[in-house]
């Protein structure tokens, strides 16, 4: 596990990891790539209809600027999945198999977490190396109109979805204040944080 190179390719962060170059920030866009703007989460009103009528939308935590200074913006699945494109050109939302690969080259499920994170903010981020320089932060997420674990927890969607129960739900990875990468579904209406990998490498 070693990092390849670091740039600012595209005007964005970027670390190769393994066989896969991925975004070292959370993404932060507004915009879809065809220009459109991706509607912004304002109440916790505008978090139910969005919900409701599965539109595609962004918020900062608990709908607070401040922490998209440090965090980026949390996004709903309906934006990660809209067609008009939610990764800036150049770049695509990662799938399962790409966080497969993302956790063997870290170390596995489950130490890899410590060598995603990065060694600030997270509680004993003194034990995170983040030898890949992902640089995993933990913006917390938005569920039920509910703001949780921010400093606590990082949340990324996948683009991949399944029928759970006859409910959608779509795959995401967890990183958190332990050493493992969690990965596992949830409903597409809450709010996670984004990380894209370069087109040109998708498994």
């Amino acid at each position: 596990m070693k990092i390849i190179n670091q740039s600012k390719a595209s005007n964005f962060k970027s670390v190769k990891i393994g066989n896969l170059i991925w975004m070292a920030e959370n993404l932060n866009v507004t915009k879809f790539r065809n220009g459109d703007a991706i509607h912004q989460i304002k109440t916790e009103q505008d978090w139910e209809k969005a919900s409701k009528n599965n539109i595609p939308a962004w918020c900062y935590y608990e709908f607070n600027p401040v922490h998209g200074k440090v965090y980026g913006k949390l996004y709903n699945w309906y934006a990660v999945k809209d067609s008009r494109g939610l990764s800036p050109v150049g770049w695509c939302i990662p799938g399962y198999n790409e966080v497969v690969d993302l956790t063997e080259v870290s170390g596995g499920k489950e130490i890899g977490g410590r060598h995603l994170k990065s060694k600030e903010i997270w509680p004993d981020a003194g034990k995170n190396t983040n030898k890949t320089g992902f640089g995993g932060l933990p913006g917390g997420m938005s569920g039920s109109g509910i703001f949780r674990q921010i400093n606590e927890a990082g949340y990324f969607w996948t683009c991949d979805d399944l029928l759970f129960d006859d409910s959608p739900n779509s795959v995401y990875f967890c990183l958190s204040e332990f050493d493992n990468i969690f990965v596992a579904t949830y409903f597409q209406g809450c709010y996670f944080s984004v990380r894209c990998i370069k087109e040109e490498d998708v498994l």
